[in-house]
């Protein structure tokens, strides 16, 4: 199984949300400014729409400055997010060391950041009816979010993106991006294809267009119920000892239901021990307890409605090693 975005730190995800009334208003000068409780309806939209989504967030290691509304050191990477949107991206870090700066869409007539939540920054006001939060996970890396109040606004964001030194984008044939290194054309981070889905979980259209450096992420919600929630069915993230990535729940009930294909491979891979010589019999022990642990996990992730994941530890003597888990929470998808 060959995963291209195993090493995804940065997640580009959108919220939509109805709201009876903005988050920002306009000064003379048309520059939006941060109304007193902008936070907490950007709060309290993402409790209803991704209630999992505040609870990840990072809590110790975070602060501000005189120029920035966050700046937080985690296990799972480092991010630094301006006061002013327009002053300069956000700065992120994976915990791999690769950096990318991520711009602000609509970044000249946004708000200054107001804080949500120790780890959570919303700038409002970046198109009309639209609002963008940052947030530094625990140990997830760091994750975007676009808050739609309603129908009058825009279905197309835009990302500039500073990809890693010595890399380009690529738009995937799946709908997904990868950073691909310049020097030998191999992958080495992307993000994961997009999803939608609308309150009554009807599926809506979501896609990523490249434009040289920048990402639109597209999102059709015209005639959708909303909330609407979109972000990738598949998330790769890395933190400073680990790489996961999980399926979503749909794609673990699928696997699931093809449960002996697995097996078969697991079987396939312990006859392939007897290439090990004097280790093959250790070779097969520990395929048929590798298969065996990947399969018990799976039907339990599957019964309990949860997703599938793989992880991998950095201080692992074997690096090939990625151990199955079941994966809870906001990285838990639907679609």
């Amino acid at each position: 199984m060959i995963v291209r975005r195993s090493l995804v730190c940065v997640s580009l995800a959108v919220t939509t949300v109805l709201s009876t009334a903005g988050i920002a208003a306009a000064d003379d000068g048309g520059q939006v400014t941060t109304s007193p409780d902008s936070a907490k309806k950007v709060e309290q939209a993402l409790s209803a729409v991704a209630p999992d989504v505040l609870a990840q967030s990072a809590t110790t290691g975070v602060s501000t400055d005189s120029d920035s509304s966050l700046v937080s050191q985690q296990a799972s990477g480092s991010v630094d997010a301006p006061k002013d949107p327009g002053s300069a991206p956000v700065s992120v870090v994976t915990a791999n060391g690769l950096s990318v700066q991520v711009g602000i869409p609509g970044a000249a007539q946004a708000a200054d950041a107001a804080t949500v939540q120790p780890g959570v920054a919303a700038y409002s006001g970046i198109a009309p009816d639209a609002s963008l939060v940052v947030q530094a996970t625990k140990d997830e890396g760091t994750r975007f979010l676009t808050i739609i109040n309603g129908a009058d606004a825009p279905s197309d964001y835009r990302f500039a993106i500073t990809p890693p030194s010595g890399t380009h984008m690529t738009l995937d044939s799946d709908g997904g991006i990868t950073f691909v290194d310049n020097s030998n054309d191999s992958g080495v981070s992307g993000i994961a294809p997009p999803w939608a889905k609308d309150a009554n979980s009807n599926p809506l259209p979501a896609s990523y267009r490249l434009d040289g450096d920048t990402v639109e992420l597209h999102v059709d919600h015209a005639g959708a119920a909303y909330p609407v929630v979109a972000d990738p069915w598949l998330s790769g993230h890395c933190g400073w000892s680990r790489c996961s990535f999980v399926y979503s729940r749909s794609m673990t009930q699928n696997l699931r239901n093809h449960a002996t294909l697995i097996t078969g491979a697991g079987g396939l891979a312990a006859l392939a021990c007897g290439a090990a010589g004097p280790f093959a019999i250790p070779c097969r022990i520990a395929v048929v307890v590798y298969f065996a642990w990947t399969i018990d996990t799976l039907n339990n992730a599957a019964r309990q409605n949860q997703c599938l994941g793989f992880g991998h530890e950095y201080w692992m003597l074997l690096s090939a090693v990625w151990y199955p888990y079941i994966a809870r929470g906001g990285w838990c998808n639907n679609n």
